[in-house]
């Protein structure tokens, strides 16, 4: 029996007293050293899950470390074994003299984090649903991404920054893209992923303008120069993930040709972006010409290398593939509603705004007809003032005045306005200061709504009469403050 059969009997003896019986007894079935250490592995792989998540992975790490230690330190004292452990995956590595005898990952499914790229992009989908779903996944060393799409595109500006978020993981993680329609801005999340799966009846590609908002309720359309700098920019990402960028140019701008050539006998397609020669190529297709925009069905896609078939596939499928949680949908969820709510507070803020310069027009045009008025109650523009005059003999005279005429009338006579003339003045040039205040209290309260809002919100004129009417308010109210007695 070789010194290594003879460490595996020892240590089965070892197995005894720390394993369960199911466990100990795939153990015993082994008939070399290879398979046994593959089963401690198994062993270790499967009492590391039965713990749950609730415990902690370091805990875990260290209480299993410490367990199967002990038994490879009796096994061979040169040997040690180490353990690599996520909540998503479990690795061990036996060493023996430096040496990886064996190397496994007993979890073999793909455990994977779902997100759903449903709906336009900045009205269901957002950027931030797409970050807190990715640095989930990245905290728990979870392998596979899948984006489950069905989109007819929507912001560009709300796609670009879900690459963003995306590219900030670098190759940390395996994107695979699950299309049932994949229009518009989400073919750049399509392109952005390492695989792509479509079903027959799928359509991927334009399909739909490109609208350059930040919403998909913006309607700005690009230019000829802004798509061609885009579909550069999606081409490149396409290129670097390994899918044909030609196709990925013709699926967003006009003039970008595709041919394609495919042999009746044989299952290779060659993609063309001008026309190939037919003597050395057969079967060509024309099928995106320089005024349309390409759009692919499923079928054609899988046929020509683009995409593979969903069906049959396995992917996202039991027993090789395991979703992690939920959280992927629950993070879009979240962002969907987040951003609901901003929007309802914008919409809030802009009926407010609309409001508020309905309002500022409305109490600037009453104050315009309050200067009127308060010009009108000036008391100089009476004329039915009677003054009393004093001669050197002791003689009164009555004497009719404008009111421009009596302060100048007063002081070059020895005259003063009679009791009822008096109370006259005193309240028409009260009634008129109040008006010139009411003015300029109507101006403050319109001050502060503009303060609200930026400069540029209001007609620069408006501003400069309403300046000038406060002013000329001020300078009233002086006047009629120093000519209330006369």
């Amino acid at each position: 029996m070789s010194s290594r059969a003879s460490i595996c009997k020892s240590v089965v003896v070892l197995v005894v007293l720390v394993l369960s019986k199911s466990a100990l007894s795939n153990i015993i079935t082994m008939n070399n050293c290879w398979n046994f250490e593959n089963a401690i592995g198994e062993m270790c792989a499967e009492q590391c899950f039965n713990y749950g998540p609730e415990k902690n992975i370091q805990a875990q790490t260290r209480e299993l470390q410490t367990k199967v230690n002990s038994i490879a330190t009796i096994a061979s004292q040169s040997g040690s074994l180490h353990l690599k452990m996520s909540s998503a995956k479990f690795q061990f590595r036996f060493e023996k003299n430096g040496t990886n005898i064996v190397s496994k990952v007993p979890n073999e499914k793909h455990v994977f984090l779902e997100i759903p790229i449903r709906g336009l992009f900045g009205k269901d989908v957002f950027y931030d649903g797409v970050a807190d779903a990715l640095e989930f996944a990245s905290n728990r060393d979870i392998p596979n991404i899948v984006f489950t799409i069905d989109s007819r595109g929507g912001s560009v500006i709300e796609a670009r920054r879900i690459i963003a978020e995306i590219d900030k993981y670098g190759n940390q993680f395996n994107y695979i893209a699950v299309v049932k329609e994949g229009l518009g801005s989400a073919l750049w999340v399509i392109v952005r992923c390492d695989s792509i799966y479509l079903m027959k009846a799928s359509i991927v590609g334009g399909g739909v303008d490109l609208r350059s908002g930040l919403t998909p309720d913006d309607h700005t359309v690009p230019s000829v120069e802004a798509k061609s700098v885009y579909a550069a920019k999606v081409s490149a990402v396409a290129d670097a993930r390994g899918h044909d960028r030609s196709l990925v140019r013709a699926m967003i701008v006009k003039g970008a040709e595709v041919y394609v050539s495919q042999s009746p006998n044989s299952a290779t397609v060659k993609i063309f972006s001008s026309a190939p020669d037919p003597v050395r190529y057969r079967e060509i297709k024309h099928v995106d010409t320089k005024e349309s925009v390409l759009t692919l069905t499923g079928s054609d896609a899988i046929a020509w290398g683009f995409a593979a078939d969903f069906r049959g596939s396995g992917v996202m499928q039991k027993p090789r593939w395991e979703s992690y949680s939920q959280f992927g949908k629950v993070a879009m969820q979240e962002a969907r509603e987040r951003h609901k709510k901003t929007k309802q507070v914008q919409q809030s803020a802009e009926t407010q705004k609309k409001n508020d310069m309905r309002q500022v027009f409305a109490w600037s045009d009453e104050v315009k007809k309050m200067e009127k008025r308060a010009e009108q109650e000036d008391p100089r523009l009476y004329d039915d003032y009677q003054i009393r005059i004093y001669s050197t003999t002791y003689e009164v005279s009555h004497k009719t005045v404008t009111g421009t005429q009596l302060r100048q009338v007063l002081k070059t006579t020895k005259s003063e306005l009679t009791m009822n003339s008096k109370r006259k003045w005193i309240e028409r040039t009260n009634s008129a200061i109040d008006e010139w205040k009411s003015i300029r209290a109507g101006i403050v309260d319109i001050y502060k709504i503009m303060k609200k809002y930026e400069e540029e919100d209001f007609d620069r004129k408006l501003v400069t009469e309403l300046m000038g009417i406060d002013r000329s308010a001020a300078k009233n109210i002086d006047r009629l403050l120093d000519e209330k007695n006369p």
